[in-house]
């Protein structure tokens, strides 16, 4: 599997919003206490 370069991961990191990227796949992120989170999945076994 091929590396993504150092310089395009920091360029991603900066153009998108991590936020915005859960959002889109059909999760909530309440804001709690200025800092956004969201549940863990509950692992299957």
């Amino acid at each position: 599997m091929a590396r993504i370069p150092n310089n395009e991961l920091d360029r991603l990191k900066s153009e998108v919003s991590l936020v915005r990227l859960v959002e889109s796949q059909g999760y909530a992120v309440p804001n709690r206490a200025k800092t956004m989170m969201r549940p863990r999945p509950i692992p299957r076994r």
